[in-house]
């Protein structure tokens, strides 16, 4: 799919493929293929489809509007300098034109430092797409258990309505703060030699 970011958004990144976010449309449809005969568009039925088992969220604005506010929102609070998922975490985002609808997808990746590319398994992937002259978010927690993924999911709701605000920090499993502290040791004195006495 053709892609293009309006000024001042935040940059999507390098998209998995131009097709991304069709197909995604397409196999969200196909799985509520009995859906089909409302007169929703594919983009409604597979954010709605998402929602059915994720947080989900309703808002005014236009979707490109709603990315640009999550995205900011994400890159600020959970990957900006002081952000708790910078060192182990991905940002990714794939996203189509205003003239296409705007949907779009954001998804948070483990980093996998052993490889060339660092994206790893998925951690929550967030679905934004047009739904009448509003927009549906979908949140899909996939591996942030408990109250991390709670937390996120609150984040992304709060940003898409038009909050700038960080919520607490996010941990997740090992991280600096919670590593014990190292073991210093001591140095040893040094000894003085003797010199033996001369015959």
């Amino acid at each position: 799919m053709h892609r293009r970011q309006p000024p001042k958004h935040p940059s999507p990144g390098r998209g998995p493929s131009r097709t991304r976010l069709a197909s995604l449309v397409a196999l969200f449809a196909v799985a509520i293929g009995g859906c089909s005969g409302t007169g929703d568009s594919p983009a409604s039925l597979m954010t709605a489809s998402l929602a059915a088992s994720a947080g989900s969220g309703a808002f005014s604005a236009p979707p490109t509007e709603v990315y640009s506010r999550i995205a900011r929102g994400a890159l600020k609070c959970w990957f900006g300098r002081s952000g708790s998922l910078k060192g182990t975490h991905v940002f990714h985002a794939d996203a189509d034109s205003p003239v296409k609808g705007g949907a779009a997808e954001i998804v948070v990746f483990e980093r996998d430092a052993a490889n060339p590319n660092p994206r790893g398994l998925r951690a929550l992937r967030i679905v934004i797409a047009p739904v009448g002259e509003g927009t549906h978010v979908g949140v899909e927690i996939l591996r942030v258990p408990g109250a991390p993924g709670a937390r996120m999911r609150e984040d992304v709701i709060r940003w898409g309505g038009g909050s700038t605000a960080c919520g607490d920090p996010i941990t997740i499993g090992w991280t600096a703060e919670a590593a014990p502290p190292a073991v210093v040791a001591k140095p040893q004195p040094t000894r003085k030699m003797k010199r033996a006495p001369r015959s």
